[in-house]
């Protein structure tokens, strides 16, 4: 609530700053046209009133002195937007000289006077200039009005024929003037402020918009980036082990085809079902790329992760830009222990996710990579989600393909534990390990970024007895049921 409350109190002082925009062309137009309008009133009012012999203060200089300090008031608000305070300065001292010779209307320059003082509201860009600026006249105003009637009392009384009511008529004059000038000056003070303020949150929202529509570009940018990534680590996991063995295979038969016919034989039918196997896989991602998400699965994967779209927290404190891989590829996988009934249950999803059931038969073909290899699983076996099961599935597949193509091993270990609150995956070869500068890198990056999905830990590197390397990995899995625990330990 704090850091909200401080950020709040920051943009606040920010925007507190903000300086209105000068008139675009289209605005000063129109303030042409408004301008060409009072002055057209003005005519029309001093032309009426002269017709009628009604003037304000009784008598009027000539027609045509009228229509020159009426045109000195009108004029200058073209510019009342784009000089403001200077506007309304000199349109508030035409009009107590207009006064001062005691003109015919009255109406038109309070018009004038008002639209000059709302300007410097609204389009005053120094804040402490517009406020003193509209102060300062309005205070000369009512100082020349107390003045008015100062001087109309030290003559003599005007009468008020038809004067009634409980107060005196002077009295009486002198409350409905100050009343009205309040009201008339208070009204263009508050809406010219009012209209500041409008236009301060307006620009303020489009910034915000705009921030928005930048946010939402970059987030679609990441979004795309983290599919790129998720799409090449798939591939690489689902090809890249598969290749290795044919390779290795088809070196073997071109190596023993002359020698030992059969022996290529079984070689190369070891190719052929390495690459229907991979074919397989293949088609089966494909299909899972292709197709459209489930609903139901996109709005739970979006229950329980982060409502900004950014991925789920790593274990080391980094935030994995493809979050919801294994999620889409084990909708309906094999895990071991598993369901194996979520997602669309549709078999080429089936066939893209692989989960602990299939790592066996994955152990079981280093065999004709001419590496021997173990595997054993231990501890009480439990459901394991079908996301991590295809990710213990694929942190076993790379690290055995990096182990026929770089170690130079002969023999291979691959244990699985059951913990209680978590699932480890263990691969330990006896290679002394050959150059890999040809290798991407992208294995081991996969193996780690699949890891942190889960919030789970990963070690890679050399054994310490100096020969052979070991891959190890930790995912959580939630405590263990209350019933299994309780099995385990009376047993």
């Amino acid at each position: 609530m704090t850091s909200r409350t401080g950020l709040g109190a920051a943009r606040t002082a920010v925007w507190s700053d903000w300086r209105r925009p000068r008139p675009d062309p289209a605005i000063q137009r129109s303030d042409v046209l408004i301008t060409a309008g009072v002055f057209a009133g003005m005519v029309l009012a001093v032309l009426a009133i002269n017709g009628m012999g009604a003037q304000v203060f009784g008598t009027a200089p000539s027609l045509a002195e009228q229509l020159v300090w009426g045109t000195a008031l009108s004029l200058p608000l073209v510019a009342r937007r784009r000089f403001p305070s200077a506007v309304l300065l000199f349109v508030g001292a035409v009009f107590i000289a207009a006064q001062a010779r005691q003109i015919g209307d009255n109406t038109v320059p309070s018009v004038c006077v008002f639209l000059a003082s709302y300007s410097v509201g609204a389009w005053e860009r120094n804040r402490m200039l517009a406020r003193w600026s509209r102060l300062a006249v309005i205070i000369v105003m009512f100082l020349w009005l107390a003045y008015s009637f100062v001087q109309a009392m030290a003559g003599d009384v005007p009468e008020f024929p038809g004067a009634q009511g409980p107060f005196d008529p002077v009295l009486a004059s002198v409350v409905y003037s100050t009343l009205f000038n309040g009201v008339f000056f208070a009204a263009a003070y508050f809406y010219g402020n009012m209209a500041w303020e409008t236009a301060r949150r307006r620009a303020e929202l489009e910034q915000r918009n705009d921030e928005l529509q930048r946010s939402q570009e970059e987030n679609l940018r990441g979004a795309l980036v983290a599919e790129r990534i998720r799409i090449a680590r798939d591939l690489h996991d689902v090809v890249a082990h598969s290749v290795s063995v044919m390779g290795i295979q088809a070196g073997a038969a071109r190596r023993t085809l002359d020698r030992d016919p059969v022996l290529a034989g079984e070689a190369l039918q070891t190719v052929e079902e390495t690459a229907r196997s991979a074919i397989g896989e293949l088609r089966g991602l494909l299909g899972v790329l292709r197709s459209d998400p489930d609903p139901a699965a996109v709005r739970g994967a979006g229950a329980g992760g982060d409502a900004s779209g950014d991925g789920r927290a790593t274990g080391d404190g980094a935030t994995d830009p493809a979050g919801s891989t294994d999620n889409s590829l084990a909708g309906s996988g094999s895990g071991a222990g598993g369901s194996g009934a979520g997602g669309s249950g549709e078999q080429n999803a089936r066939a893209a996710s692989p989960g602990l059931d299939d790592i066996p038969d994955l152990v079981s073909r280093m065999d004709a990579a001419g590496v021997e290899a173990r595997y054993g699983a231990y501890g009480q076996e439990r459901p394991v989600p079908d996301a991590v099961a295809l990710s213990a599935y694929r942190i076993v597949q790379e690290a055995l393909t990096n182990v026929s193509k770089h170690s130079g091993a002969e023999q291979v270990d691959v244990r699985l534990r059951y913990l209680t609150s978590a699932l480890e995956v263990e691969v330990v070869d006896d290679g002394y390990g050959r150059s890999s500068a040809g290798g991407s890198g992208l294995g081991q990056a996969g193996m780690r970024e699949r890891v942190a999905v889960h919030g789970g830990e990963i070690e890679t590197g050399p054994r310490e007895s100096g020969r052979g390397y070991r891959v190890w990995a930790s995912m959580p899995l939630g405590p263990r049921p209350v019933s299994a625990t309780t099995r385990e330990e009376s047993s």
